[in-house]
């Protein structure tokens, strides 16, 4: 029957039916027999179908279900805040008021189940947050369940997701770059099929400033990968902005 249930949602209706999550939010294909296979395999659940995303057409041929212990009205989860909470995302309080333009943390919780990676949840806040103690939980959790022997390892990244227009505005106001920042831009570069820069440690931000920021606004407006650079500026790039460190 696991086979049958996507292991995201296996996963998460365990962790659900151990107390660790309140709810569990996902969509499906409306011909796929969810319901079913969630009330042979974990009874006492809820499955409650989420009308509030009923008119979002980009959801209009799929179920929106959110699984919990009990009936959860929709005035529960109104807003991105309240929603967040059900969930049980640490960083709910700051949901609404998440600017992306600004550096985000993104916390991505994974299981390894026989060497193969399987996505549980993650949540993304504007702060760093400690999950440890929920980590723990999650680990306890897939020990004392039956059905969570499945599961190896209990895994958490930490991701530092990294806007264009907050490197663009770091590097034309001549604020110095975190390693992290440098390799954001790294990887915008690699994009453009610049192997060599891909392999490399660490950007060297010299006089090829205002050569990064125009390849950055580019890409930020164009929303491509794609775009006109001369033979001589890759050239530039190659042998003098990009430094390996060793």
């Amino acid at each position: 029957m696991k086979q049958d249930l996507k292991y995201e949602v296996f996963l998460n209706c365990i962790l659900i039916e151990e107390d660790v999550r309140e709810c569990f939010l996902f969509w499906c294909k409306k011909s796929y027999k969810v319901k079913e296979y969630i009330n042979k395999i974990f009874p006492n659940l809820v499955i409650n179908e989420c009308l509030k995303f009923a008119e979002d057409k980009k959801l209009e041929n799929n179920d929106v279900i959110l699984i919990s212990k009990r009936i959860v009205n929709i005035d529960e989860y109104d807003t991105p805040k309240k929603l967040g909470k059900l969930l049980g995302y640490l960083g709910a309080d700051e949901f609404e008021n998440l600017n992306r333009d600004l550096i985000v943390y993104d916390y991505v919780f994974k299981v390894s189940i026989c060497n193969k990676k399987i996505y549980l949840f993650n949540e993304m806040c504007q702060n760093k947050i400690c999950h440890k103690e929920i980590y723990n939980k999650i680990d306890q959790a897939f020990k004392r369940n039956k059905l969570g022997n499945i599961v190896d390892k209990v895994i958490l990244l930490e991701r530092i997701v990294i806007p264009i227009v907050y490197l663009i505005n770091k590097l034309e106001q001549k604020i110095p770059l975190t390693n992290d920042e440098l390799y954001e831009i790294k990887n915008y570069l690699w994009n453009e099929n610049l192997d060599n820069i891909y392999n490399t440690n660490l950007l060297s931000i010299n006089s090829y400033r205002n050569l990064i920021i125009n390849f950055l606004k580019t890409f930020k407006n164009n929303g491509k990968t794609k775009i006109c650079m001369s033979d001589k500026d890759v050239k530039d790039i190659y042998n003098n902005y990009i430094r390996i460190i060793n």
